[in-house]
């Protein structure tokens, strides 16, 4: 079995990248198991929302590290790393003046978010300002990182940089800093990562140094423009599935019904992120595949078993035990949401299908689904300002929208197969 892994790249990858996302993914956990005791359920469900703000606005990161990633897969099947180089000097320094613009701009509406989220201090979204600051600088790393396929080292930087989240939240919320704390601990790791992440990469600056650093040709700058707006949406919308309800569960909902919320969705995504390792491992192999046109189509049905059977999985033992996971992640103050806590597992399990599948879409340069996705964003949304009188009613609405979402994909991904022939070939 051992040797079968080994000569396969795709599950040499992947468990590469399990190992160090089960790393990360314990780290998590520990994080929220002080969180959710250091700060009550009203200051947890304070925390996840700034977070969850953090998600809708990375959204132009996201779409940044995909291009990326994209890119330098590309580069890298076609052994071009001089462009590779000359990329990751360009948009360090173009960056970090976008990061420091976003910083200012979002210091000014501050006081405004506070009151949308009914948060008791406006500090959080001081340091919030600094964490799309850091995390801008270190996507970029990661995404370098990911898509040269170097998964050991990536695996590594996000293990440590947990382990630091994870000290420094503890001792911050111990200090007395409670909120603003947990979040600025969200901040430096963000740092540490960066640094951890930039020393795999000191080698590109070798073609530099022996000037074989090329540039990008005008033939490269089209193609990566083209594909900017439709990774844009697709992580705008995927983002809005997994987040708004979150955010409208902290506006609409009492303080403690929104921390039971926030307690529920947290332990829910720990489904996406038992999955998204994979779709992780599978977007820049079938980028490469695509372009040297392999069979991606196998790529994408290795990822899609296994996460049907690890989600399958964690979705049925979230309903068999709802009370003891709840207890053990985040403690008895949060029981009221255990009986919530499988089908909110099942919306999850749906959503990281829904992810695999438009990730991989995205690796063979079919966009059109996104209008798929922003029709289900506009149907969920509605269904939430229409009904959010419980924690309950927000749970059927996440689990039926992201069924839908799912069965719609599936019947877009038959269709455009028989219909363009994508699967065994490198054209759009």
């Amino acid at each position: 079995m051992m040797q079968a892994i080994k000569n396969n790249k795709f599950y040499g990858n992947s468990l590469i990248f399990l190992a160090g996302s089960a790393v990360g993914g314990l780290g998590s956990y520990i994080f929220n198991f002080l969180m959710a005791r250091m700060l009550g359920v009203e200051g947890y469900g304070e925390l996840q929302s700034v977070l969850a703000l953090v998600a809708i606005l990375g959204i132009p990161l996201a779409t940044l590290s995909t291009v990326i990633v994209k890119s330098v897969a590309g580069f890298t099947a076609q052994n071009e790393q001089g462009k590779i180089a000359y990329l990751l000097v360009g948009l360090s320094k173009k960056i970090f003046l976008t990061g420091a613009i976003f910083f200012i701009l979002f210091l000014i509406i501050k006081n405004w978010l506070s009151g949308f989220l009914n948060l008791t201090s406006v500090v959080p979204l001081i340091v919030l300002a600094l964490v799309m600051l850091v995390s801008l600088l270190s996507s970029v790393n990661n995404a370098f990182l990911q898509g040269l396929q170097k998964f050991k080292q990536f695996s590594i930087a996000s293990s440590l940089s947990v382990l630091v989240k994870i000290l420094l939240g503890y001792y911050f919320v111990k200090f007395g800093f409670y909120v603003s704390g947990a979040v600025g601990a969200v901040a430096l790791s963000g740092m540490a990562g960066y640094v951890l992440a930039w020393l795999p990469l000191k080698f590109l600056f070798s073609y530099k140094n022996n000037g074989e650093r090329r540039f990008i040709t005008s033939q490269d700058m089209p193609v990566m423009r083209q594909y900017l707006m439709p990774v844009f949406f697709t992580f705008f919308f995927m983002t809005w599935l997994m987040n708004i309800d979150i955010i409208l569960a902290k506006h609409f909902f009492d303080p403690a019904d929104a921390g039971q919320y926030a307690a529920l969705a947290v332990i829910g995504h720990i489904i996406f992120f038992v999955i998204g390792p994979l779709v992780a491992v599978m977007f820049p192999m079938s980028v490469a595949a695509h372009t040297n046109q392999g069979d991606h189509g196998k790529i994408l049905k290795n990822s899609a078993g296994i996460a049907l059977i690890a989600g399958a999985m964690a979705t049925a033992i979230y309903f068999l035990l709802p009370g003891l996971i709840v207890k053990i992640i985040v403690g008895s103050q949060f029981l009221a949401m255990a009986p919530y806590l499988g089908w909110f597992g099942l919306a999850m399990l749906f959503y990281s299908l829904v992810y695999l599948i438009s990730q991989y879409l995205l690796a063979i340069n079919q966009t059109k689904f996104v209008w798929l996705l922003a029709g289900i964003g506009v149907l969920q949304l509605v269904l939430i300002l229409i009904w959010h009188a419980s924690i309950g009613q927000l749970v059927w609405i996440m689990a039926g929208v992201m069924g839908l979402c799912l069965i719609l994909l599936i019947i877009y991904y038959i269709y455009a197969r028989k219909k363009d022939n994508f699967s065994h070939r490198a054209g759009v």
